[in-house]
């Protein structure tokens, strides 16, 4: 087997259990399936997400190793995308806080998150994880790893809209007051204006 056949098959294997875990992760969100489980299958699910997300994150980097330099970037993208990840993790890490155990334990009585990173996006964490992704791809200089985070970020945004689909049934009008106000992955002017007065607020 050659090199470049290699290589696609671990991208595409990558790639397959990315979208199909990721995926699975997002029957969480879905009122009608979660929260209908016995408490004992919740749990046991919820707890399930977190390897997941860590096993992906393994594949990425394998990925990016295998597959390192395969495309002759200019040093200062390079740095640049390496640069890119650093703030990415203070999103994932932020944003991960601000939910705390409603990450993985969401319950009916949980309140909406929506003050500090959640007034730049919707959803800190999977903007975090695409950027990041993009930024490591760009660093370590990866074909593969570049057409793997659009599949991620393609799939992220499909999570989203499934999450979002229990946000409407549990927050209701709160809710959809945030989704008028506070754009879902890509932060808009007005987003990062109201981010950065609250940020100097509490500062």
């Amino acid at each position: 087997m050659d090199v470049q056949t290699h290589l696609l098959r671990l991208f595409l294997a990558v790639t397959i259990f990315m979208t199909v875990s990721f995926m699975l992760v997002a029957l969480k969100y879905q009122t009608g399936v979660y929260f209908r489980l016995p408490a004992a299958a919740r749990t046991v699910a919820s707890l399930l997400h977190a390897p997941i997300v860590f096993t992906n994150i393994f594949l990425y980097g394998l990925l990016c190793e295998s597959d390192y330099r395969s495309v002759d970037l200019p040093l200062a993208l390079r740095v640049a995308g390496a640069v890119l990840a650093l703030p990415a993790i203070g999103l994932i890490l932020s944003g991960g806080a601000a939910l705390k155990a409603k990450l993985f334990f969401p319950a009916g009585g949980d309140r909406l998150a929506s003050g500090g990173l959640y007034q730049l996006v919707r959803h800190p964490m999977y903007l975090g994880g695409i950027v990041g992704a993009l930024g490591i791809a760009l660093a370590a200089s990866s074909q593969f790893a570049l057409y793997y985070t659009v599949i991620f970020a393609i799939v992220l945004y499909i999570v989203s809209r499934l999450e979002e689909r229990d946000l409407v049934t549990r927050f209701g009008p709160e809710f959809e007051d945030c989704r008028r106000k506070v754009p879902a992955l890509i932060p808009t002017p007005a987003s990062i204006s109201v981010f950065i007065r609250d940020f100097r607020g509490k500062g």
